[in-house]
């Protein structure tokens, strides 16, 4: 049975605690992958999570960008 998209998520999180963050990112990456197919009402969260780890890992020029467009996704359509 395939995981569903917070398990990639879920399991990337655990990676980064225990420092395996090679590990980690690819997971987390594969959680955006799987989202983006199967779930994309939650996408924003893990592009989120994918920021947030970038920036943990002092990595900020690819973190603000993944943070950024999860905020226009985020924003109300207009209703004009």
């Amino acid at each position: 049975m395939p995981k569903r998209p917070y398990e990639y998520v879920d399991e990337a999180i655990r990676l980064a605690e225990a420092g395996k963050l090679d590990r980690a990112e690819a997971a987390f990456k594969k959680g955006v992958e799987a989202y983006q197919r199967h779930e994309p009402e939650g996408l924003s969260f893990a592009l989120g999570r994918l920021g947030a780890f970038y920036i943990e890992q002092g990595r900020p020029d690819e973190g603000l960008p993944v943070l950024m467009s999860t905020s226009s996704r985020n924003v109300p359509k207009s209703s004009e």
